[in-house]
């Protein structure tokens, strides 16, 4: 099987989108046709709420990213079992990065008074949901100046090779 998807896996990819692509298409002008609708229709000047021309879009996406995850973490894990010296690296990383988002998730704050309040209420963000957020934008800062150090500090050995 891994094969088989190694030398056709591209092309099963590109039929397979293509298709759900046309898929989509076809349903949502039906959709939108049966609703009422047509082609030149300015949808956000008219009430949507009960519009579903587009959920088969959005019920394929979500499908294919749940996929794609599963498939992703499986043969993450199959990997690291498999070639264990080598997936020593990607393991203390990601050790690193929860231990970076544990740092930050304990130094984050939950801003409250004056228009905080109806904020936090308004959206119903709790203490935790704001830490929560607040170490997630924190850690994903430090990995981009890292990912940037690192390709600079890439650059700047190449040119001396």
């Amino acid at each position: 099987m891994y094969k088989y998807l190694v030398k056709n896996g591209t092309a099963i990819a590109m039929i397979a989108g293509t298709v759900i692509s046309i898929l989509f298409l076809v349903f949502a002008v039906l959709g939108l046709k049966s609703a009422g609708y047509e082609s030149g229709t300015d949808l956000t000047t008219v009430d949507t709420t009960n519009l579903s021309a587009f959920n088969f879009g959005l019920y394929t996406t979500f499908l294919l990213i749940i996929i794609a995850v599963i498939a992703f973490l499986i043969s993450s894990i199959v990997d690291i079992f498999v070639n264990i010296k080598t997936s020593k690296k990607m393991v203390f990383a990601l050790i690193g990065i929860v231990i970076l988002f544990v740092i930050f998730y304990s130094m984050g704050k939950f801003d409250t008074g004056g228009s905080w309040d109806v904020l936090n209420r308004d959206n119903h963000i709790t203490e935790g949901v704001s830490k929560f957020v607040s170490a997630g934008v924190m850690t994903t800062f430090v990995l981009t100046i890292l990912a940037a150090i690192a390709l600079v500090y890439a650059e700047v050995v190449n040119m001396f090779r």
